[in-house]
């Protein structure tokens, strides 16, 4: 005699199977709303400037991107800078003063920060309360420049006394 086998589902089999179908129609569901949102994300990024990409969160902590570059261009690799915080700052936001210090580390590497450094980046600080005879080699209207300790000139000086890269067309000026 030959038994008939009757084909019935443990509950362990059966809340296996709901769960495969479950997961099956939820990924049939979403993935597509999934891709979609990656899309979106990747065309948003891709039209992003080069310095949007570059300053990313800096966004919200740099007032303006141009004194970073222009202290990148006018401190050579291997020396150090300081930043300065004050209160003559225009424009900055809640982040700016607290973070700005460790933005410029990140963006200014592989220059490193010391406190006795010879070049100085100023966000909104009184230049003469520094001391001693400082160069300001570029400046904006929102009270950020970048300075250095000693009398030589970058290379990048031109000889009328304006640095190339400087758009707002602000003199250099020795400060003592």
């Amino acid at each position: 005699m030959v038994r008939e086998r009757r084909w019935q589902l443990t509950r362990i089999q059966l809340g296996v199977v709901v769960c495969v179908v479950v997961a099956t129609a939820l990924a049939l569901v979403y993935l597509p709303i999934a891709i979609g949102r990656f899309q979106d994300a990747a065309a948003a990024n891709s039209a992003l400037s080069f310095d949007d990409r570059e300053f990313a969160g800096g966004n919200g902590v740099v007032v303006d991107k141009a004194a970073l570059y222009e202290a990148r261009s006018l401190i050579p690799a291997r020396e150090s800078y300081r930043v300065v915080t004050g209160s003559k700052l225009v424009g900055g936001t809640a982040l700016t003063l607290p973070f700005i210090e460790s933005f410029a580390r990140y963006f200014l590497m592989p220059r490193r920060p010391e406190q006795d450094a010879r070049w100085i980046i100023c966000y909104g600080c009184d230049v003469r309360a520094l001391g001693g005879h400082l160069d300001v080699l570029w400046h904006d209207a929102n009270g950020i420049r970048a300075c250095s300790a000693s009398a030589l000139r970058c290379s990048g000086d031109r000889a009328d006394g304006l640095h190339g890269a400087n758009s707002s067309g602000s003199r250099v000026s020795p400060i003592s």
